[in-house]
């Protein structure tokens, strides 16, 4: 009965919240809806070191779908979400990352990938960090794919590698409902984006997975 209760509570601040950014259009309302769902969860986050107050591609490792919520709930400004294209398709989600302004990408093609993003950026002033899940699916250990760190490159931003600790423990695959629990997030120094890309994606390896 619990559980039943905690999803009916999400349903509706989910609710709640989708209705007041889809008409706002407020990306604050993004971070107040990760931050109160996190919270109603019983998932407190402990995060250890800082994002710098300046544009860079933040790169994390992804074992939940809590992840992205983590994330959110904790970084300083609105970064470009880039998410895999099949992403788009999913009910309110897609909608609400569109309106949120993410880059749906091929994953299978990292530097088509890189040049989506580099499009929706000549459109801004390149103002704003980029946040990307380099593993691609979730749980797939070892296998960091080149796009992030292409893009990184292509930009002339740091790379801010983002170690996720708990998170499957809290929303495994195939759990509906969350655990509670803690959440803890290591923030790594930036890596210059003058390092070459494959001694970038070696480094980001040795600290993420």
């Amino acid at each position: 009965m619990r559980r039943l209760v905690l999803l009916f509570k999400l349903a509706f601040v989910t609710f709640l919240y989708g209705a007041r950014f889809f008409s706002l259009g407020d990306k604050e309302t993004v971070r107040e809806w990760c931050r109160k769902m996190l919270k109603l969860m019983g998932v407190r986050v402990i995060v250890r070191g800082r994002v710098p107050y300046k544009p860079c591609v933040i790169v994390s490792n992804h074992k939940s779908y809590i992840d992205p919520l983590v994330l959110t709930s904790i970084l300083p400004d609105y970064p470009v979400w880039v998410v895999k294209r099949e992403v788009a398709r999913w009910p309110f989600i897609g909608r609400g990352l569109r309106k949120y302004g993410a880059v749906f990408v091929d994953r299978a093609n990292p530097r088509k990938a890189a040049m989506s993003v580099l499009r929706f950026f000549s459109g801004m002033g390149m103002k704003r960090s980029v946040a990307i899940f380099p593993e691609g699916t979730r749980g797939e250990v070892g296998k960091l794919k080149k796009g992030a760190f292409v893009l990184a490159k292509k930009l002339g931003f740091p790379l801010l590698p983002v170690r996720l600790w708990n998170t499957a423990s809290i929303l495994r695959p195939g759990l509906v409902i969350p655990n509670p629990g803690v959440v803890y997030v290591e923030i790594f120094d930036p890596i210059p984006p003058g390092k070459p890309v494959e001694e970038a994606m070696r480094i980001t390896e040795d600290l993420l997975l």
